[in-house]
């Protein structure tokens, strides 16, 4: 059994261990299109920087690739009947955007969910893009962004001219729990 496999099965049970019967597990890629993807595979302690492209991360140590099921977060949210999403963590070693475009539908919505991701220059730099890229497509969906302060520990709104590589907050006005995302950092 692949260790793949053996992870996604220790998942199950620990999700049925701790009787969390809402959450399902699925094995397979979520990007900008379906199909089949080649997911860079690290060695054992440091598969957590496995990719969907050569990871740029300096810490990589890429044991092999191995073929993965694509999907978008449309397709599957649709196949799977899926009325809405309040909150979304992202956090995949770069694919941000990927994960992002493949998910138009779901973010045009008027009831698009919260979204925390890392947008960090040196993941996006394997999959070619800025991780600016990421916050013009939310903005163009009506998303206002905010950042994660390391020094203050609080959300905040971003400050012009201040680095895209960001712990970052978006969220739409429409949102139910902007207010709240707004109103917790200092005000500039």
């Amino acid at each position: 059994m692949s260790r793949a496999r053996r992870r996604l099965r220790f998942l199950k049970k620990n999700l049925h261990e701790n009787g969390l019967t809402s959450v399902r597990a699925y094995s397979m890629a979520v990007s900008e299109r379906s199909g089949e993807a080649s997911l860079y595979v690290n060695a054992a302690m440091k598969d957590g920087l496995n990719s969907l492209e050569d990871p740029s991360h300096g810490d990589a140590e890429v044991v092999g690739t191995v073929a993965v099921r694509a999907t978008t977060l449309d397709e599957f949210i649709a196949e799977h009947d899926i009325p809405g999403v309040d909150v979304m963590k992202v956090d995949v070693e770069g694919a941000e955007l990927l994960v992002f475009r493949g998910a138009r539908g779901l973010l045009a919505r008027e009831d698009a969910p919260l979204i925390l991701y890392e947008g960090y220059s040196w993941c996006t730099a394997g999959f070619h893009y800025h991780p600016v890229e990421i916050m013009w497509l939310l903005e163009t969906l009506g998303y206002e962004i905010f950042v994660l302060d390391a020094a203050s520990r609080r959300v905040r709104q971003r400050n012009p001219g201040e680095s895209y590589d960001q712990m970052v907050v978006a969220a739409k006005p429409t949102h139910r729990r902007y207010a709240a995302v707004a109103a917790e950092g200092p005000k500039r």
